[in-house]
Formats: C-alpha cells, structure tokens, sequence
C-alpha cells in the first residue's frame, strides 16, 4: 500500500544512510570533514528510525487497524505506511513492511519475537529478489539461532529453491515459477541468496576490516546437528566448521583462519551460566552479546582452532 510516508522506502533510506556513514568514517581524517559528515548521517539515521518506530506500527498485522504500538511494544508490527492528512499509520501491516526494517536493522528487540512469527506464519510471500532480505531479516533476529532462516532455505513450498530443483532448474530462476512469469529467465543470479546467506548467516561470517582482515563468526544453526563451509578471501580461504551434541549441551567450533588474520567467535549460550569458552582446550572468558557468548582476538595457528561452548565431547 502506497502512503505519504511508506515503511519500505524509509527502511532503504536508513539503510543507505548507515552506509554513507560508515563510508564516511572511513575515508578520511579530521581534515577531509568526512568523519563530522559521518556522524550527521547517522543521527539522521537514528531520528528516521525513532520515527519509524514510534508512529508507523500497530498493535496487530494483517489488516484491520489496531492503533499504535510503539517503540518497544512487543506485540507490534509494522504498518505499511503513515497517512500524514490523518496523522495515523496505515491499518495494515504487510509481509514486506516487516521484513524490510528488519533487514535494515530498525526492529527493537522486544519485538522480535512477533516479527519472528508473522514471518514464520506467512512464509516466503514475496519475490526471489526479496527473499534475500528476508533471510538477512531473519538472521538479524538472532533470538530463534537461525531457525526461520534455514527453514526458509529448505521449503519446498512454490515459492522456494527446492521448488526451482523439482521443476528441472540447474541454476536459479529470474522468479518462483512460470505461472509468476512466463518469459522468466532460467540462469538469473538475483536468485541466488541462500548462496551468501550460508555464508553471513548461518556460519556468521562477514568481514569486520578489509580484505578479511578481521571478521566476526558467529554460527546460527537452525536445527542441524553439523555443517561446514570453505569461504575464499583476499588474504585465504576461510574453513569452519561445527557439530552439536545431542540435546544441544555441546557447541564445537573449528576455524581455520588465513595467516594474518584475527576472528571474534560467538557461539550460542545453551542456557548455560557463565561465559567461558574452551580455546584449543584452554578456558578463556567471553562476553556476552543477547543469547552468544563471543570472544575477540581469536587468531591464525598452524592447525585449525577449536572452540567450544558446553561440556563433554
């Protein structure tokens, strides 16, 4: 639904601005001017967010009205826009109005769990081009450890890339299905997003400096019991790799970084007390980031680095 104010443009706008930002932090000294410009673009960021936050939601999706949410509401959804000649959200809340904020980074935390389930209820409703918003959305709400993300990346339902492999496709689709269009194209990259989503999402690793010189890792699971996965980079391949105990009482970690490198680890809490992690068999103290124990300054060895959260083998 269009609108005035429209919650998927803004959530672009946001995201766009926090990139300028961050580009410009890091293209200049004090002289250039680019670090005070910088932190312009991010309190502009900020005061589009609180907006976003505070007038266009509601209390109840899909339709049907149910007034504002606010800010840390748990129970609120987002509204597909604001009317500014009736100074009220839109009354309804559509599956791109939640999955685009939520991509970005706008959703408050206490409102992830409701975020979690409308898009879980809904399924992938939208197109192969947002579906790679909708897996970065899903594993930004890092409460559920990945759990809607793979299960997102494993249907079979019409809309889904199993759907694609059932139909005869060798590689992905320019869209879901033929009946969605007809002239589609059977080798159309923008198709692609559990193939980088593996990678940021459910092994967490994304580059923190460049060239991967620093990166974080930080695996969400879903419901498997173990993966691996070799990730290429300027300074040489990445290879992690993880298994789960049964009843999930052990996380183990295996990294093998390129020389020269340094990771920061998080790995899940498990619901157990404390922040320890075992380092190649020694206990080092964490901090904790939601439900993640991370550890910074993991660095290169000669063999891969193993790191555990939990008890026993």
């Amino acid at each position: 639904i269009l609108a005035d104010i429209n919650t998927v443009v803004n959530s672009y706008t946001i995201g766009g601005l926090r990139a300028l930002s961050a580009l410009g932090a890091a293209g200049g000294g004090a002289s250039s001017g680019l670090p005070d410009r910088a932190k312009d673009l991010a309190a502009q960021a900020d005061r589009v967010t609180h907006a976003i936050n505070t007038l266009v939601t509601l209390t109840r999706g899909g339709g049907g009205g149910g007034g504002g949410g606010g800010e840390g509401s748990p129970a609120a959804l987002y509204a597909d826009g604001y009317d500014v000649r009736k100074s009220e959200p839109l009354p309804h809340s559509s599956w791109h109005a939640q999955v685009f904020p939520a991509a970005f980074g706008l959703v408050p935390e206490s409102r992830w769990q409701t975020t979690l389930d409308f898009m879980r209820k809904k399924g992938m409703v939208g197109s192969v081009y947002a579906a790679f918003w909708a897996l970065r959305a899903a594993y930004n709400m890092d409460s559920d450890h990945g759990v809607l993300a793979l299960q997102l990346m494993t249907s079979c339902s019409e809309n889904s890339w199993c759907h694609m492999l059932n139909v005869g496709a060798t590689t992905v689709m320019e869209a879901w299905t033929r009946k969605e269009k007809p002239n589609l194209s059977w080798s159309h990259p923008w198709a692609s997003a559990p193939a980088s989503a593996v990678v940021w999402g459910l092994f967490g690793i994304e580059a923190t400096s460049p060239a991967f010189e620093t990166f974080t890792c930080k695996p969400q699971p879903g419901n498997l019991t173990s993966a691996s996965i070799t990730v290429p980079t300027l300074r040489g391949a990445i290879a992690a790799s993880f298994a789960v105990a049964p009843n999930a009482s052990r996380f183990a970690l295996a990294l093998d970084l390129p020389a020269g490198t340094m990771a920061t680890v998080c790995l899940p809490k498990l619901g157990l007390a404390g922040l320890d992690l075992l380092v190649d068999g020694a206990q080092r103290r964490g901090y904790g980031m939601r439900d993640y124990v991370c550890l910074s300054g993991v660095g290169s060895g000669s063999t891969p680095r193993e790191i555990v959260r939990g008890v026993g083998k």
